[in-house]
C-alpha cells in the first residue's frame, strides 16, 4: 500500500484468472473496489480488461451510476478473483464485487 502525501492509498491488487496487475484507490466505505475499464476515458493507468472473455469475471448488474462526493462514475458492477499477491496464494476470493467504469 502506497500513501500519497497523506490524502489517499493506492495498493496493486491482481484480477481474474490472468493475474492482471492493476493499482487501486480502496475506499473502505464501499462494497466494491473501482477499477478503470477498457473504454473509460475518464481514467488514467492501466485498465482493467479481464472481464472480456474471462471464466472468473461474472456480471451482476447493468449500467449504473455511482457518486463519489462531486463525482459521478458510470460503469456497471461485477464479481472476479482478486489477489493481493500475483499468484494464486494470495487470493482472496473468486467473487470479489468490484464496479468497472466505463465511461
Amino acid at each position: 500500500m502506497t500513501n500519497s502525501a497523506d490524502l489517499e492509498y493506492y495498493a496493486k491488487l491482481w484480477f481474474g484468472q490472468a493475474n492482471e496487475e492493476l493499482t487501486v484507490n480502496p475506499d473502505t466505505g464501499s462494497q466494491y473496489t473501482t477499477v478503470c475499464g477498457a473504454t473509460a476515458t475518464s481514467c488514467l493507468g492501466t485498465k482493467y480488461t479481464h472481464n472480456a472473455g474471462s471464466t472468473t469475471f461474472t456480471t451482476t448488474g447493468s449500467s449504473e451510476t455511482k457518486y463519489y462526493g462531486t463525482v459521478t462514475l458510470t460503469g456497471f458492477t461485477g464479481t472476479d478473483r482478486v489477489c493481493v499477491t500475483s499468484g494464486s496464494s494470495g487470493c482472496s476470493t473468486d467473487n470479489f464485487n468490484i464496479f468497472v467504469i466505463t465511461a
